[in-house]
């Protein structure tokens, strides 16, 4: 831990949920009855493993890799909609705890919109056009 923690911070109780593992529908809405145990167990802070749209391109497997990020802006599509995510965290503060999501921009997909929409090609795409 950092030696400059808030140290309101330094006690709290992180709980990390993979929305795809969590229940067997795999979606935000299938996480919402479970807070109630989550939160019973002391739980202060959910940590969302990736929810970002798993890119294509390169694709690991049937399911991808969850850090092969295709948008940062967007929620997978197989955990539910922009709408959904938006009531698990409503639901999630409902329950006096916090919300923080595992985001790593390094972990970009092949395919990702970002770089597209910034106009910035990654190191991979500046090879595959010669540069």
């Amino acid at each position: 831990m950092a030696a400059n923690t808030d140290p309101r911070l330094q006690n709290q109780v992180i709980y990390s949920i993979y929305v795809r593992n969590h229940t067997s529908e795999g979606t935000f809405r299938a996480v919402i009855p479970d807070l109630d145990r989550i939160r019973a167990l002391g739980t202060d802070i959910i940590w969302l493993m990736p929810i970002h749209p798993i890119g294509v391109e390169g694709k690991k497997g049937t399911l991808g890799c969850p850090y092969a990020n295709r948008d940062y802006r967007a929620v997978n599509p197989a955990y539910g909609t922009m709408e959904d995510f938006e009531a698990l965290v409503r639901e999630i503060h409902a329950h006096g705890m916090k919300c923080m999501i595992d985001v790593v921009y390094n972990h970009t997909s092949p395919d990702s919109v970002l770089p597209r929409a910034s106009g910035i090609l990654l190191p991979r795409a500046r090879r595959q056009a010669g540069q």
